[in-house]
């Protein structure tokens, strides 16, 4: 019975679109989730924590808590979020030593970095090739680990779908664009900022740049709000707070210079909006500038000529949302569709 294996994760912190997948999975498997700690930089979430979740960061010895709960859980298998987690090397040295297969769930590397880039490879290849299997956050991914590790599966990031009331756009008769994350440069945040610098007059009038985060250059987007009434700066949001706003917005702006994949432009695309997102992020493999929105180059020039587009033809942005709402519920990043996945593909493996 499915229900009798006994999966563990070690993840390095809460996010709520992991969450969401460990709860559809929970349903089917004995599953714990051990976190190396509550907080994440930029982030404050709050959350209900379950009898399964268990965190690191409180155990005075992390090692030989470890080995405990390995001792009483007696997991099949153990699933590492990344190669870089503290105590990696001893958590999987005991698992080892107690024959207990495990995996990696890892994002594509930064390509753009070339020496980075093959030392990273040179480093985890021996790493993953010990592994009993990989599982790669994107077909890019996919195809960097399967050299390394034959037995490496396609697993992207998942989020739930919530129903929708009918979709509104155009609130206030504006485009509503949209960019959530972390207010750091890595982001690209600049870059939009820089965009509606060159707009004219006539064409911010016909706009509005909701911006959700926190972060470095916080300070930064509170002086551009207040000579610039195109943008609306909301700080820190999630949950409900977050959804709302996502309903009432019409294309999101995901212009980072490096993202493994990147949960945002999903959480966007359920919610029936257009996306303009940078080549650069894990996520734009599924999209194409046709059916869902724009794939640009993560510049302001590139992030300029996407908003003059849709300023020019508003009724490509209800098109690219019916489409982005279908591709993501019937693909593996809706979470339901993920849970089944990983009991049919990845349950053969233990």
């Amino acid at each position: 019975m499915i229900s009798q294996k006994k999966i563990l994760f070690i993840i390095n912190t809460v996010t709520p679109y992991q969450l969401d997948f460990f709860n559809k999975l929970s349903k089917n498997v004995n599953l714990r989730v051990i976190f190396h700690s509550k907080d994440h930089v930029n982030y404050k979430f709050n959350f209900r924590k379950k009898n399964n979740h268990f965190f690191l960061s409180s155990q005075v010895n992390q090692v030989e808590y470890f080995c405990k709960f390995i001792n009483n859980f007696k997991p099949n298998l153990v699933i590492f979020g990344g190669y870089r987690l503290p105590h990696n090397s001893k958590f999987i040295s005991y698992i080892k030593k107690k024959k207990i297969k495990f995996f990696y769930w890892l994002e594509k590397l930064n390509e753009n970095n070339f020496l980075k880039y093959h030392l990273i490879k040179r480093l985890i290849g021996n790493k993953i090739n010990s592994s009993n299997g990989v599982l790669a956050v994107g077909k890019k991914a996919k195809k960097i680990y399967s050299k390394y590790n034959k037995n490496t599966f396609n697993f992207p990031y998942s989020i739930k779908i919530k129903n929708l009331n009918k979709k509104k756009y155009f609130k206030n008769n504006k485009i509503n664009f949209l960019f959530v994350g972390q207010l750091i440069q890595r982001k690209g945040i600049k870059e939009i900022l820089s965009a509606i610098n060159k707009l004219s007059c006539s064409e911010k009038e016909k706009i509005l740049i909701h911006i959700v985060g926190d972060g470095g250059l916080k300070k930064l987007i509170e002086k551009y709000q207040q000579r610039n009434v195109a943008i609306k700066y909301y700080g820190f949001v999630f949950g409900n707070k977050l959804s709302k706003i996502y309903q009432s917005s019409d294309v999101l702006l995901f212009p980072s210079k490096f993202d493994g994949w990147g949960v945002v432009p999903m959480e966007a695309m359920a919610n029936s909006m257009s996306v303009v997102v940078s080549k650069n992020a894990g996520v734009s493999e599924i999209l194409n500038s046709k059916n869902n929105g724009f794939l640009i180059e993560p510049k302001s020039s590139a992030l300029l000529n996407a908003i003059k587009k849709f300023i020019k033809n508003k009724k490509i942005i209800i098109r690219h949302g019916k489409n982005n709402r279908n591709l993501i519920f019937e693909s593996i990043c809706n979470a339901d569709n993920l849970s089944n996945y990983f009991l049919k593909q990845i349950m053969k493996n233990i």
